[in-house]
C-alpha cells in the first residue's frame, strides 16, 4: 500500500523583532511599576544641582560615580577592581578605558553600559573601544528620567547584552516622548 500524500496550503509566518524605539521612553512606566531597578524623574532634576553626577552620587546602592579632571564624571558598578583588571570585565585597563578618558582622569572601574533615549552610547564590552559617557555633558534640566540597573538579573530584556555585568543606565531626555 502506497502512502497517501496530501497537499497543504502555504502558510506565512511573521515574527516581530523586539527593539527599543529611538527617542521614546518605551516601556519606562511598566519597568518602573515592576519595582526592579532605580528610577529618577521629576523635581530631582530641577532641585538645584547643576551637574547630573551630583544628583546621582550616593543614591543607588551598587553604583559609584567616578570623577575625572574638571567636571568629568562616569557611572560605574560599585564592585571592587584590582590594579589591572575590572572585576567583571576581565580585560585590562587599556581595553576598558580609551586613551582620552585615561588622560581625563578616568580610574580603573567596571563602567556601566549607558543608553541615551534608547540608543547605546557606551558599551563596556564593545569589540571596538568606545569613549566613556560623561554624565556631566547633559544639563539636568534636559533630563526627563533615568533608570539604573546595577545587577545583570535586573536588566530589562531589551537592554541585555553579553558583557553587561557592570550594570546599565538609561537616560531619557525631555526631547524623548
Amino acid at each position: 500500500m502506497k502512502p497517501r500524500l496530501t497537499s497543504l496550503e502555504a502558510v506565512t509566518v511573521r515574527e516581530e523583532m523586539a527593539v527599543v524605539p529611538r527617542g521614546m521612553m518605551a516601556g519606562y512606566d511598566e519597568r518602573k511599576a515592576r519595582g526592579i531597578g532605580h528610577f529618577f524623574e521629576g523635581d530631582v532634576f530641577t532641585a538645584g544641582e547643576r551637574r547630573l553626577s551630583d544628583i546621582l552620587v550616593g543614591k543607588v546602592p551598587g553604583m559609584a560615580i567616578k570623577r575625572g579632571n574638571g567636571s568629568r564624571a562616569w557611572a560605574s558598578s560599585g564592585r571592587a577592581t584590582s590594579n589591572a583588571k575590572c572585576g567583571l570585565c576581565r580585560v585590562d585597563r587599556a581595553e576598558i578605558v580609551d586613551k582620552y578618558d585615561m588622560a581625563a582622569g578616568a580610574p580603573l572601574a567596571c563602567y556601566m553600559d549607558l543608553y541615551l533615549d534608547g540608543s547605546m552610547v557606551y558599551s563596556s564590552s564593545s569589540s571596538r573601544q568606545m569613549p566613556l559617557f560623561n554624565l556631566n555633558s547633559i544639563d539636568p534640566l534636559n533630563v526627563k528620567a533615568i533608570e539604573i540597573y546595577t545587577s545583570t538579573s535586573q536588566i530589562p530584556p531589551q537592554f541585555v547584552r553579553m558583557g553587561a555585568g557592570c550594570g546599565v543606565m538609561i537616560i531619557w531626555t525631555r526631547a524623548s516622548r
